[in-house]
């Protein structure tokens, strides 16, 4: 199975009152989308299954997770690839979850 490894950038969560850009919700490019749906393909994650951003200890982690009726989902292809639980959507507010080519391979950022 894959690891929360895929998602490096630990980051620093603000109340969405205090987030300067005032959007209302995590956006997440095409790109992070696609990359999210090739993580799922080659680690064979079930279809009733998407990726959950989870908040930890650590920072922002990744988990394969079963989509609830609540959560904020983001589809690539027809197929739910995201699913964000409403409170770290919002404390997520106004970031951009895409991602960055490193010496390793691409790798999923929120900024």
């Amino acid at each position: 199975m894959w690891s929360a490894a895929d998602l490096t950038k630990a980051v620093g969560l603000r109340p969405a009152a205090e987030n300067p850009k005032g959007s209302a919700m995590l956006t997440v490019s095409e790109d992070a989308k696609a990359h999210l749906a090739t993580i799922m393909n080659e680690n064979n994650v079930p279809d009733e299954y998407a990726i959950r951003l989870v908040a930890g200890p650590q920072g922002i982690g990744l988990s394969p997770d079963q989509p609830k009726e609540t959560d904020e989902t983001f589809e690539h292809d027809g197929k739910t690839v995201l699913v964000v639980e409403p409170a770290l959507n919002e404390q997520l507010a106004g970031r951009t979850l895409s991602v960055e080519q490193s010496e390793q391979g691409p790798r999923l950022n929120i900024a």
